[in-house]
């Protein structure tokens, strides 16, 4: 998403319609850095909360139980 907006709306819009937008570049600019700022913290509270607290029960860690039951789906869907 803030590459879309730095790429195509910031650099390509503005540089063909520089003059009638130049009043919007600082406000596009902001939004971008917003945007970034927004990701970032999501990002980071998941990895936060979802990933770096998960505690494993027995049931995940019993990997020969999941092939076994991974390959179980895949046969019946065949």
């Amino acid at each position: 998403m803030v590459d879309i907006l730095k790429v195509e709306v910031l650099a390509e819009q503005l540089s063909r319609k520089s003059e009638s937008f130049a009043g919007l570049h600082p406000s596009l600019e902001r939004i971008l850095v917003e945007i970034h700022e927004r990701l970032t913290f999501r990002a980071r509270t998941y990895i936060r909360d979802e990933i770096a607290n998960y505690i494993p029960i027995n049931k995940d860690l019993d990997y020969p139980e999941k092939l076994e039951h991974s390959a179980d789906v895949v046969s019946e869907t065949t």
